[in-house]
């Protein structure tokens, strides 16, 4: 390529993608993330210190702060769920590429313009309402989309304040908590209850075609994690499970058409009922949670490094399909402070386990992982011959774990 791409956001693995895909580029650095950085830093990988990096002003005084030669930028790319907006609206204030506009950016990040979008294109997805104050609750949208419901942030992640909601007390008394306690994740969104079980679908896009796709199933619902549920999912194989990518696959690309993207990677969320496929959310950029991990096994297509490729219009990579089957979770610790936990390698030794991690520290607190599913004691990717084993292997996993971590009371 002719020149550098400009990415919004420092993270080691869009790093390691980048330089993997030799792609040479700016980065724009989070203040609180430089000082640990700017090591990094050579002749093709400029690091530029930025405060907010979802805040245009931001972005443009770091740019316009730097004696670095930006002339010969072509791209603005960000791998960040919350700088995806920014970043677009950089690229077209600066009249670069970028894998969205503004206005497809906004439809991936506002979960309220998001369903509305697809609703509109007659995509099955559940009926929303805008919840900004108490006083909302009054609002016919309110009562249209009717109990239990589930309530969350219009642009979050991770499933941070999300919660179902059973009566019309619980929904006000949960509202009014968030209101006060974190009025600055509103305003909220509140949508319709959804029954099925709830799949992540994965790919890749160039020039508005899929050059690579996934289908994967959680093992137990996101929402569920309140109740003591641990993220994580399968992949299910395009062979062995023909008839469910045919029919995700086609559901995919009508939601993304909708949505308009047409280049780069989408995370997408659907429920899977005896009535077909239903809309969750989608979000522009690569799943987390073991899912970038899992794909590359499956598919030896690396999505970050496949979503930097599209904004700097290279050509994609050709997926080579693994017989095997492949999952990822999360792993749990008991309540209380962590006395002992178990080494990485005791965790590597585990049956079919690829790649883990040990977050929990001894003399440390166990992570609460009923808030979101990004807390973790820990973290593991599986492989088995079958999606049913990869299953079996993660429960055992899960369950060895939580036995190997011993804690005391606080």
């Amino acid at each position: 390529m002719n020149g550098r791409i400009l990415v919004v956001g420092w993270k080691p693995v869009v790093e390691d993608a980048l330089e993997r895909a030799g792609i040479p580029h700016v980065t724009l650095v989070e203040t609180a993330k430089y000082p640990g950085v700017r090591f990094r830093a050579d002749a093709d990988r400029v690091l530029l210190p930025c405060g907010d990096i979802t805040c245009i002003e931001a972005l443009l005084g770091a740019l316009h702060r730097s004696d670095t030669a930006v002339s010969d930028i072509v791209a603005v790319w960000t791998a960040d769920e919350f700088a995806v907006v920014a970043g677009a609206a950089l690229a077209q204030l600066l009249g670069l590429r970028s894998c969205t506009d503004v206005t497809t950016a906004l439809r991936f990040r506002d979960k309220y313009v998001q369903k509305r979008t697809v609703a509109r294109a007659g995509i099955p997805v559940a009926d929303t309402a805008l919840l900004a104050s108490l006083d909302d609750l009054g609002d016919p949208g309110v009562a249209a989309v009717g109990l239990p419901a589930v309530i969350k942030p219009v642009a979050g992640a991770g499933t941070s304040h999300t919660y179902r909601v059973d009566t019309p007390e619980e929904l006000r008394e949960r509202l009014g908590a968030l209101l006060e306690s974190d009025p600055g994740a509103g305003p909220f969104l509140l949508e319709s209850f959804v029954a099925g079980r709830e799949m992540h679908l994965d790919g890749c896009l160039f020039e508005g075609r899929l050059t690579a796709f996934a289908a994967s199933r959680y093992l137990t619902n996101n929402i569920n994690i309140q109740a003591g549920g641990i993220n994580g999912s399968y992949m299910l194989d395009p062979e062995r499970d023909e008839d469910v990518y045919a029919t995700a696959e086609k559901f995919a690309l009508s939601c993304l058409e909708a949505l308009g993207l047409t280049d780069g990677v989408f995370h997408m969320e659907v429920f899977a009922g005896d009535d077909g496929l239903w809309f969750s959310e989608c979000a522009a950029r690569a799943g987390g949670g073991g899912i970038i991990e899992v794909f590359h096994a499956k598919f030896g297509l690396n999505l970050v490094e496949e979503h930097a490729k599209a904004a700097a219009g290279l050509p994609p990579g050709i997926p080579v399909v693994s017989s095997d089957a492949f999952g990822c979770t999360l792993l749990c610790a008991p309540q209380g402070i962590a006395v002992s936990v178990p080494t990485v390698d005791e965790l590597l030794a585990r049956p079919g386990v690829l790649q883990g991690t040990v977050d929990q520290v001894v003399g440390a607190p166990t992570p609460d992982m009923t808030k979101n599913t990004v807390r973790r004691a820990g973290s593991a990717i599986v492989r088995a011959a079958t999606e049913g084993d990869a299953v079996d292997r993660i429960r055992s996993l899960r369950s060895w774990f939580a036995e190997a971590v011993v804690t005391e009371t606080a």
